[in-house]
């Protein structure tokens, strides 16, 4: 966010991925094979990304689901099926040498969380990077130049100061969000452990963000087909960077539900909407209806932005607690399920403040995991 609105597994299956979008606006994407998991142990402080020799499950296929016959006289006894775990999409690309803020630092706690407390509920799988062309769509070649190679320098540390681990994690993190799009497109629901990412322009970084990865799923489902991409926005601050970047796109609804005025844009078109909360009173039924706004789309990207918490020290809202976004994540896994709804969601905001720790942090982040798992796959 802005300077001045701060004070300051267990068996883990393998997802084998490809894909080619084609046509669609702009360039399309390349097709890539992946191989990589995240495996529950470290080296040197990191998790190990492993290379693995065989696939289970390939994306853009239905997921086996293994039923096994029992004889018992007459009867056979069917086994109920496997239940299919989430698939969210995170490496230890993500990680940043001595994080600055917890925009790059929270992601891998949230990892730890999901291995330590979710195995065989939820999937972590490795994204492929975003490459310069696909950033190119949505972005400036002097911004998307200057992360990758430090130079020139002033353009770099315009958000963070520029190392070698913090450009490798932003092309990560956007790669992600592309991703899961993908995946949720075939299956159902998916997320990115990304952070950093809605006010973000075409031309620089802001507020804490790098690259718009919200910007690049939306054009990424729609060169995989999507009539209309509808993006839920409810991060504490509004998603001026995504707006401006997609605003003028017909196949892009926007909703944006916020509880403060940074980064604020102006609805041009029937399908923006843009509301900013004054009372946590208000809260839950402006995010059902800025869900109804969204109804018919092909494709939700949810910023589940938590910096709404009244604990949080950048955005926080008095009266919105940990109940009132556990509620909130219901809503909007409600919505996706009785609309059947394919959708994708990304960690967006949250920061400590006077009430809210990172461990605290990790809880709300989880409430949306946990939200997307529940939901059929």
């Amino acid at each position: 966010m802005a300077d001045g609105d701060r004070p300051r597994q267990p068996d883990v299956r393998v997802h084998k991925r490809g894909s080619r979008h084609p046509g669609g606006w702009g360039v399309s994407l390349d097709e890539r094979a992946h191989r990589r998991i995240v495996r529950p142990h470290r080296r040197a402080g990191r998790m190990v990304v492993a290379p693995t020799p065989t696939p289970t499950v390939t994306v853009g296929e239905s997921p086996v689901q293994n039923r096994t016959m029992r004889s018992s006289g007459d009867q056979q006894e069917k086994e109920p099926p496997m239940t299919t775990p989430l698939t969210v999409f995170y490496s230890d690309d993500f990680i940043v040498e001595n994080p600055p803020l917890e925009t790059l630092e929270k992601p891998r706690l949230v990892a730890d969380r999901i291995l330590s407390d979710r195995a065989g509920t939820v999937l972590l799988v490795a994204p492929t990077p975003a490459t310069r062309d696909e950033l190119l769509r949505i972005h400036e070649a002097e911004w998307v130049d200057a992360i990758a190679t430090g130079e020139p320098s002033d353009i770099a540390n315009e958000v963070f100061s520029w190392s070698p681990s913090y450009a490798t994690s932003v092309f990560a993190s956007t790669g992600a969000v592309r991703d899961a799009v993908s995946h949720a497109l075939a299956h159902g629901a998916a997320g990115a452990l990304s952070a950093g990412l809605h006010h973000a322009r075409a031309e620089l970084g802001a507020g804490y963000c790098t690259f718009n990865g919200l910007a690049l799923g939306a054009l990424a489902a729609i060169d995989a087909g999507a009539a209309t991409v509808g993006i839920l926005d409810v991060d504490a601050h509004n998603g001026g960077g995504t707006f401006s970047i997609l605003g003028s796109n017909p196949q892009v609804r926007f909703a944006d539900v916020s509880v403060n005025s940074y980064d604020r844009w102006s609805p041009t078109a029937d399908r923006h909407h843009r509301v900013t909360v004054d009372s946590a009173d208000e809260y839950l039924e402006a995010v059902e209806e800025a869900l109804a706004h969204l109804e018919g789309v092909d494709l939700v990207i949810h910023n589940a932005g938590m910096d709404p918490h009244e604990g949080c020290g950048t955005g926080g809202k008095h009266g919105i607690n940990n109940a009132v976004l556990a509620e909130r994540e219901a809503l909007v896994a409600q919505w996706l399920q009785r609309t059947g709804t394919p959708a994708a969601f990304a960690l967006a905001g949250g920061y400590r403040g006077s009430g809210l720790d990172l461990d605290g942090i990790v809880d709300l982040h989880m409430l949306t995991v946990d939200a997307f798992a529940g939901l059929g796959r």
